[in-house]
């Protein structure tokens, strides 16, 4: 196996892409899509395999999502930080 980024990939020489993206706003990365876009062609031929990675907040309002997020960045730095002791 062998983990590229997008941004440096070329998929020729591999029989099997796997390419994954998170949501950010409703859209995967720019550099994701632009990936595909560039190297439809080289990709036809292969067995590609996509996913992406998203969170629902359902109907939370913009604001409340800004907060959460930054808690939720809070929360896995002090995870990262007591899991280095173990």
């Amino acid at each position: 196996m062998v983990v590229q980024n997008v941004a440096e990939a070329d998929p020729r020489g591999f029989d099997l892409i796997v390419i994954g993206s998170p949501i950010y706003e409703e859209h995967p990365l720019p550099s994701v899509v632009n990936f595909l876009v560039a190297n439809r062609d080289r990709l036809s031929d292969k067995d590609v395999a996509l996913f992406v990675v998203c969170v629902d907040y359902g109907t939370a309002p913009k604001e409340e999502l800004v907060h959460r997020r930054g808690r939720l960045a809070s929360a896995c730095c002090r995870a990262r930080s007591s899991n280095r002791g173990v």
